[in-house]
């Protein structure tokens, strides 16, 4: 990970001392001492120390921002709250990021907490969204777009239909 940011926190641990769980083993990660604000985006990695190819890692986000977003065919919406009190987060600076790493459009989150991105004729729109980041003060978040979204084609999603009948049946 070298170059993309600094080792906060970095310790060896004996895996068969850790607490286990089926067969998987916990480690709590508690890094108060290591770090005074938490807010940012973290990497996680660990790794065995004699057999290398032993490896995993993920990011994770330590923020208030809570992010959802929607898109259409001409449309992305992103809904921004804060993930303390459940109230939608307005001023929160949102930039559309495309799959090719460009910033497409940026906006400002309205009261309800929701930004926009309608891409208008004069603009590329050969650029896809494949991430939304957030900002709003110190805190950070990000939303990788296309890896967070829910494919809803094995589910019946059409909703209640009804054949002009006076009454329904439920099991």
């Amino acid at each position: 990970m070298e170059g993309l940011g600094d080792v906060v926190f970095e310790r060896t641990y004996e895996t068969s001392k850790l607490e286990r769980l089926g067969a998987a083993r916990l480690l709590h990660l508690d890094f108060e001492d290591a770090v005074s604000r938490f807010e940012g985006l973290y990497v996680i990695s660990v790794a065995s120390t004699d057999k290398h190819w032993l490896t995993a890692s993920r990011v994770v986000s330590i923020s208030d921002i809570g992010l959802a977003a929607r898109s259409s065919d001409n449309q992305v919406i992103v809904f921004s709250h804060s993930i303390q009190t459940a109230r939608p987060l307005a001023g929160v600076e949102v930039r559309f990021i495309s799959d090719n790493n460009q910033v497409i459009h940026e906006s400002i989150t309205d009261g309800q907490g929701v930004a926009r991105y309608t891409p208008s004729e004069s603009e590329a729109t050969d650029f896809t969204v494949g991430l939304v980041t957030a900002r709003h003060g110190a805190d950070f978040n990000h939303l990788p777009f296309r890896q967070t979204a829910v494919h809803s084609e094995r589910w019946d999603v059409g909703g209640f239909r009804t054949r002009n009948l006076a009454y329904d049946a439920y099991i």
